[in-house]
């Protein structure tokens, strides 16, 4: 029998690359670039203050000052591309969505193009995620890799408010 031993990472890494999680990603890295850096927290029920407080990301999964600025680094990169890859890909889907409108096959240039953007989006996803990965090493990399997974229904990738200590 053959036993191949690959690091337990590899594998999530490889799903994120094949694009399983890559929205799920885009969604998280989309939050974390765009979530103010400081914030008082105040949760507010119907315009009114409650005992809780909206938690960050960093302090949901306990990340240091040094994990939080990777994160936020990586954030802000992916955004950058996200700005290009929107604006390139909006005008090809409209014509591809045109085209079927009209029931007719979309011109080919246009798929082409719209393909290429999309495997550029889902190379950098993936080279991104991985870097996040080596920057935060395996141990928290799997911590913030299950609040990802976890909030896949959830309508925002906030974290849930926490009650105010007394």
């Amino acid at each position: 029998m053959l036993r191949f031993l690959v690091p337990a990472g590899l594998l999530i890494g490889c799903a994120v690359a094949a694009g399983q999680d890559r929205p799920l990603y885009e969604r998280f890295l989309r939050h974390v670039a765009r979530a103010p850096v400081h914030t008082d927290g105040q949760v507010l029920l119907n315009g009114q203050p409650v005992a809780m407080r909206a938690q960050s990301v960093s302090e949901h999964l306990g990340l240091t000052d040094g994990e939080t600025r990777v994160l936020r680094e990586i954030a802000s990169e992916y955004l950058k591309a996200a700005v290009g890859w929107d604006a390139t890909e909006k005008p090809l889907v409209l014509a591809v969505r045109l085209a079927r409108i009209e029931e007719r096959q979309p011109d080919e240039s246009v798929a082409r193009r719209l393909e290429a953007v999309r495997r550029e989006r889902r190379a950098v996803t993936g080279k991104l995620v991985e870097r996040l990965r080596y920057e935060l090493g395996e141990a928290r990399f799997d911590a913030l890799d299950a609040f990802v997974r976890s909030r896949r229904d959830a309508f925002s990738m906030a974290p849930p408010p926490a009650p105010v200590e007394p």
